[in-house]
């Protein structure tokens, strides 16, 4: 429902500058920025447990996976990116929505869909407020489908479609209900320069991913029958740094 509305009125609010012949002049105040968010008292429990998962192809031969969750964690990756559209600005202020995506690790993301205001106290300096909707997504792999016995040619799906064996399970999951604010304060070094610095505090609501869709080469699985636990993301305390352009 959340798409359903919003992408509308973002087109809505893009075509409305455009025709009025401002899209330039609107694209400047458009806030394109990445960087480095430091998550502060934040931790992800993947149970670090090994679980043994098997599936049952079209000919009844069962296949198993060993899922190491700990995996998970194998990359660390603090990096945000933030883009900016406004839906109202002035001289003063701004208003608009906000999408973020911070990543923990490679394999866990936290994407929020924002609304902030934000005021310009002189050339060079603003402030914002901002606050919405959060979502976490977690995707890794399963491992490879080795054969289920001597001789086995490969996985057939109830389909009939085949599967060689060395192919890699995926898997996906997310976590749609959670929620986040924030303060940030935005600093150009040159008046007549759209690049700028962004410093700014987000705290982030506790998620926990445990629906998931699972894949073999691109064929999903059913997954009513396998248990892989949740990943459970507590709430955190995130400074981050970036660097843009815009006004």
């Amino acid at each position: 429902m959340k798409k359903i509305f919003v992408i509308p009125i973002f087109l809505f609010f893009i075509i409305f500058n455009a025709s009025a012949g401002k899209f330039y002049d609107y694209l400047e105040h458009c806030n394109f920025s990445a960087g480095f968010n430091f998550a502060l008292g934040s931790s992800v429990d993947t149970g670090d447990s090994q679980d043994s998962i098997s599936i049952k192809d079209g000919f009844g031969d069962y296949y198993s996976f060993k899922f190491d969750s700990s995996d998970l964690k194998n990359i660390y990756l603090p990096i945000t990116v933030d883009l900016k559209f406004p839906f109202y600005y002035n001289d003063k202020n701004n208003f608009g929505i906000n999408i973020n995506v911070e990543f923990m690790y490679l394999s866990i993301a936290i994407s929020s869909l924002d609304l902030y205001y934000t005021y310009e106290i002189t050339d060079k300096w603003q402030a914002s407020v901002f606050g919405g909707w959060s979502m976490a997504f977690v995707q890794g792999s399963c491992g490879k489908l080795r054969r289920a016995f001597s001789g086995d040619p490969g996985f057939y799906t109830s389909s009939g479609k085949f599967i060689k064996p060395g192919t890699e399970m995926t898997f996906s999951g997310k976590d749609p209900k959670g929620f986040n604010l924030g303060v940030s304060v935005k600093y150009r070094p040159f008046q007549y320069n759209k690049l700028f610095f962004s410093l700014g505090y987000r705290f982030i609501s506790s998620f926990s991913v445990s629906d998931y869709n699972i894949k073999l080469d691109n064929v999903r699985i059913d997954s009513s029958e396998i248990n892989m636990g949740s990943v459970d993301i507590q709430s955190s305390h995130n400074i981050f740094i970036t660097f843009g352009w815009g006004l």
